[in-house]
C-alpha cells in the first residue's frame, strides 16, 4: 500500500480510509465512475470519499466494499469484515 501524505490535515481515519480504498480501486483496475455504475452512487461523492474530503457512513463503506467486490478491508488500526450472505 502506498504512503500519501494527508495534504490538509484531514481526521487520519477518514484520509486512511480513502487511501485505502483508491490503493484496491488500482489493484482492481476500477476507475471512480466504474465504481459508480456498480454501486449507483454519484462519481463526485466517491471522489470526496477517496481523497478523504469527506467523511461517510457505515452503509457507505459496506456499498463501497460491494462494489469492490471486497468482504473486507483494513485501514490505520480498524478492520471491517462483513458477510456477503443477505
Amino acid at each position: 500500500m502506498k504512503e500519501r501524505k494527508n495534504p490538509l490535515s484531514f481526521p487520519n481515519h477518514v484520509y486512511a480510509f480513502g487511501n485505502r480504498i483508491k490503493d484496491i480501486m488500482t489493484e482492481k483496475k476500477i476507475t471512480g465512475g466504474k465504481l459508480s455504475k456498480r454501486t449507483g452512487k454519484n462519481k463526485h461523492n466517491i471522489s470526496d470519499i477517496i481523497n478523504g474530503k469527506t467523511n461517510t457512513s457505515l452503509d457507505m463503506v459496506l456499498v463501497l466494499l460491494k462494489g469492490l467486490k471486497c468482504t473486507s478491508i483494513k485501514f490505520s488500526n480498524i478492520t471491517i469484515i462483513w458477510d456477503t450472505e443477505e
